[in-house]
């Protein structure tokens, strides 16, 4: 019986790469186009990103004018689920801060009629404006959490 030498080792030479999704996927239908796939150069910036979005901040979620609002508000970031009570302060992530800052609310205004001439005319005017008024209460993030709120909040 023939013995292969025993490394304590593995390389990455020692492997050989394949560009193809898992059987399993494959099975389901998904194809490697369907999955995001980050690059080896982007993936220390892609991580950190990551790893920021999990930070726990202080957040606010202002009451609303509204008589008929949720009490509890709902926040949803890559299919994880978060309910935030209005007008208390709560530790969130910051993922769900960043779905509360991009929440927004669309209305359309319709005005119809004729005109001097006897044209008539059908306009429809849409305003946007964020759904929800967030104070940021705290953030211990020293590379810039406050300054990361106020960029999204501008964006928004």
């Amino acid at each position: 019986m023939a013995r292969y030498p025993t490394r304590s080792v593995i390389g990455t030479d020692d492997v050989q790469a394949v560009q193809q999704a898992a059987p399993e996927l494959r099975d389901g239908g998904i194809t490697l186009d369907d999955i995001d796939i980050i690059p080896a150069h982007k993936i220390v910036d892609a991580a950190a990103e990551a790893k920021f979005m999990e930070d726990r901040v202080t957040v606010e979620i202002e009451a609303d004018d509204d008589p008929n609002a949720p009490i509890f508000v709902y926040f949803g970031h890559n299919g994880v689920t978060q309910y935030i009570k209005r007008g208390e302060p709560q530790v969130v992530k910051r993922k769900f801060l960043y779905s509360a800052i991009a929440a927004k609310t669309v209305k359309f205004a319709c005005a119809f009629g004729k005109d001097n001439t006897g044209n008539e005319y059908n306009r429809m005017s849409g305003s946007t404006k964020t759904t929800h008024r967030i104070r940021l209460i705290e953030d211990r993030n020293p590379q810039g959490g406050m300054k990361w709120f106020q960029k999204v909040a501008q964006e928004a």
